[in-house]
């Protein structure tokens, strides 16, 4: 090889990983883009950018995932006007205080364990 080849190897390296970064960069931007203006409630929109602000890449991934999935909304139908916060006897994870706040907010508590 000569000396021009060696000395242009690293630039195509650090080209390619910036350009890499920049598409992750970018996927990422979109990604709370789209969860801000979908049509998810506040308090699962809010759950959705702090899951895609702390986990960056891994976060817009697992949102376009299980956000788009089948149109299904996380959330119960039920109501929290009059609502006590009690330890749920169903969802005992965690001695049944994540499955009590997933409850009492209607999200799935699965979301309140991750946080």
């Amino acid at each position: 090889m000569s000396l021009s080849a060696l000395l242009l190897f690293p630039i195509w390296i650090i080209i390619f990983v910036f350009s890499l970064i920049f598409l992750f960069f970018i996927f990422w931007i979109w990604a709370i883009i789209d969860c801000l203006t979908s049509r998810l409630n506040t308090s699962e929109k809010l759950i959705w950018i702090i899951i895609i602000l702390f986990f960056h890449f891994i976060g817009a991934l697992v949102y376009f995932i299980f956000s788009r999935s089948g149109g299904k909304t996380m959330t119960k139908a039920k109501n929290t006007k009059g609502k006590r916060l009690f330890r749920s006897k169903t969802n005992r994870v965690l001695a049944g205080v994540c499955g009590g706040i997933g409850d009492y907010f209607n999200v799935d508590p699965t979301l309140i364990r991750l946080l």
